[in-house]
């Protein structure tokens, strides 16, 4: 009886591994579907380094950017437009250490130690990571434009960027991540080659779309700031002006500095992820072997979650204010 027990359980092990291995093998997924034959000794050293970013990276995102929107929340003098915009980017990437860094672990894991499935988990991580990367890079150029506003018309400031101005930028810049969203949904369900190979070239074009006017819509504005500010500054030091206008012109100055800190971190993690895209949509333009391809994948996804981490670590630097609430609010310093 116990023979034919453990026999029969190790046909059903036989079948369930077989099952899923007939199932990475139809897996359509643009070549960055991990298999277990690619666990190496090159890529085991690359999964064991990404499982220990994920795992450093992941607490100090989730407590950064929750104490942000906490600080905004709970201190009146810290709610401004300017601010209220910051919290709304932290929200996006308070997602990345809640949901994106720990669902990166545990896909590393699974490579590590060759548990498969693999493609149903890469296919709804890459829906999660193009979520949230839209999302932090949409909110970036509402701030972009605000900052813009309060530069170009800081006169008419208050009478343009307004509460309803600020919800409809935000409903606007969830609307678009949304869209691309279901768009990678749609492309991941596709289980038809033909289809999907065409339907991802559509996707990476939907994305570049967008992400072109987004990207001309941020170095527009701060290209205006970058210039105006320097106009300013070059006043401030040939005329007298009043004490009231020399605040204000410093004020502006540090803002767009804090700006051109977060969109140098802008650049530096999503740059490789727009490379990899257009490179992908060339035929043939990526040349290795594809466990290869994976890695480079998996490190251009750490790279743009580590900008979740760095957009409030920017903040605390660069903002005074938002750096006491951050002390006041860990007892470390008097109110």
């Amino acid at each position: 009886m116990h023979n034919f027990i453990r026999l029969s359980l190790l046909i059903l092990l036989l079948n369930l591994s077989r099952s899923l291995e007939l199932e990475e093998e139809k897996c359509i997924f643009h070549e960055a579907v991990w298999r277990a034959e690619y666990l190496q000794d090159d890529t085991f050293k690359h999964l064991v380094a990404l499982v220990c970013i994920d795992i450093v990276a992941a607490l100090p995102t989730i407590a950064l950017n929750a104490l942000v929107i906490f600080a905004v929340v709970t201190r009146n003098r810290l709610r401004n437009n300017s601010t209220i915009l910051l919290a709304c980017l932290a929200g996006a990437d308070l997602l990345t250490g809640l949901i994106v860094l720990p669902f990166a672990f545990s896909l590393d894991l699974k490579r590590l130690l060759g548990v498969g499935p693999f493609c149903s988990p890469e296919k709804a991580f890459n829906v999660i990571i193009t979520m949230v990367a839209f999302a932090s890079f949409s909110h970036l150029v509402v701030i972009s434009i605000e900052r813009y506003i309060a530069i170009k018309y800081a006169l008419r400031y208050q009478d343009i960027v307004t509460e309803t101005w600020i919800i409809i930028s935000i409903v606007l810049a969830w609307a678009i991540t949304l869209t691309v969203t279901i768009n990678e949904i749609v492309l991941a369900l596709i289980d038809n080659e033909n289809i999907y190979s065409i339907y991802s070239h559509v996707s990476y074009i939907i994305q570049i779309v967008i992400g072109i006017p987004f990207s001309i819509a941020i170095l527009l504005s701060y290209g205006y700031i970058y210039s105006e500010t320097r106009r300013q500054v070059k006043r401030l030091k040939a005329e007298q002006l009043p004490q009231e206008e020399v605040q204000r012109i410093k004020k502006d100055r540090r803002a767009a500095t804090t700006l051109a800190i977060i969109l140098i971190a802008l650049v530096i993690t999503y740059l490789p992820a727009i490379i990899m895209a257009v490179l992908t949509a060339l035929p043939g333009s990526i040349a290795g072997p594809p466990r290869f391809r994976v890695i480079i994948w998996n490190w251009v996804g750490v790279t743009l979650m580590l900008g979740s981490l760095c957009n409030p670590i920017i903040y605390c630097w660069r903002m005074t204010n938002l750096r006491r609430a951050f002390l006041e609010i860990l007892h470390l310093r008097k109110p």
